[in-house]
């Protein structure tokens, strides 16, 4: 999905089905049925959050006065996985009526939701797992959705010549076609890999619909090497990191998360107070921004701001939770962002800005 996905028009008739379907639902509950009961301050955010619909990705709850972040890989993960919230669940006419985008704005709870109606894969680093010894990368190019590598072997003169790219349907189609005349292999034991050789080239092909992904390869190698070199292969998003940190803080190692990736920056206390988290949009299901826990849950507010170039939403610190969120969508290279931590308004501005793509395979 992307800002050009919607019409100006089709986003007014998104809207107003949406809201036509909140007041049925004011209706059903007026009619003493057993459905959920929100309060009005909850109508009155909706409605005056109704254009806060921006994609996105993680879930953070803050402790109180500096405590570390209610945080961790399994923390994040959950959150994302999350089932849809009770928005979907009570009013199915809203879910209709919002096919791409929903926003879920309670008391004091916003959720962001993806709907994947289309394509939104970042395009992604793919390596064979299966690489023979001796070979190294010899070549490599990418384009905005095409990469090739070439690996050689200088001993024996072999090589390997590997390309993937996001494809057309007539792509598709011909790889479809080849495997009516083709060998079949697997990659993974679940993509139907199309094998064919002529002399001593051996060349190989498949379609992984996960990721929107095709692949293509060829070589002078045996054959069973040849094959086994591409059973199975490793994905991994482009590294982003931030070229500037405030004074005093020191980036942790960046863990992977499978087609997600969270840094910690640690304080000179040595705690882990900013969080640099960004995720493929295809694999960002939902996020939810609260304030607070308990009892001390405070209202939640924002900012609409840009963020190079893109849309972002800015949560300040409340009374009970002294943390802040930063949220937007890099639409170019459909990536999620999100940034938490203890700095001050204009710092958690400039670090985010600072952050860039540092990948040194591309």
């Amino acid at each position: 999905m992307s800002r050009a996905d919607f019409t100006e028009e089709q986003l007014k008739i998104a809207v107003t089905a949406f809201a036509e379907a909140m007041i049925d639902l004011e209706k059903a509950e007026a009619d003493d049925s057993p459905e959920h009961e929100f309060s009005e301050h909850f109508y009155s955010r909706m409605r005056e959050n109704i254009e806060l619909a921006r994609k996105s990705d993680a879930a953070k709850r803050r402790k109180a006065a500096r405590r570390k972040f209610w945080r961790s890989a399994a923390a994040v993960i959950a959150a994302i996985i999350i089932a849809f919230g009770a928005l979907m669940v009570f009013s199915p006419e809203a879910r209709a009526a919002v096919l791409n985008w929903t926003i879920e704005i309670y008391d004091k709870i916003v959720h962001y939701q993806f709907k994947h109606v289309e394509d939104d894969h970042a395009f992604i680093i793919c390596t064979p797992q299966g690489l023979p010894e001796g070979f190294e990368r010899t070549e490599k190019y990418r384009g905005d959705y095409y990469s090739r590598n070439v690996y050689r072997n200088a001993e024996t003169g072999e090589y390997i010549k590997f390309e993937y790219f996001k494809p057309t349907e007539k792509q598709k189609e011909k790889i479809e076609k080849t495997g009516y005349n083709a060998e079949i292999y697997y990659v993974f034991d679940y993509y139907e890999m199309y094998y064919t050789e002529s002399a001593r080239k051996r060349k190989v092909c498949w379609y992984d619909p996960d990721r929107n992904l095709a692949f293509y390869a060829e070589g002078n190698l045996e054959k069973e090497t040849f094959i086994n070199t591409f059973t199975a292969i490793d994905f991994r998003l482009p590294r982003y990191e931030a070229t500037w940190v405030p004074d005093g803080y020191i980036k942790g190692e960046m863990e992977d998360l499978f087609i997600k990736y969270n840094t910690d920056y640690y304080d000179e206390d040595g705690a882990a107070n900013l969080f640099l988290f960004y995720s493929d949009m295809s694999e960002a299901d939902l996020i939810w921004i609260g304030k607070g826990t308990g009892e001390n849950t405070d209202d939640v507010f924002s900012e609409s701001i840009l963020i190079n170039g893109f849309p972002a939403t800015y949560y300040p610190p409340t009374e009970n939770d002294v943390g802040s969120e930063l949220v937007w969508i890099d639409n170019n290279n459909n990536l999620v962002f999100i940034v938490s931590g203890f700095l001050s308004h204009d710092d958690m501005i400039r670090f985010a800005e600072s952050i860039t793509c540092t990948e040194s395979e591309w």
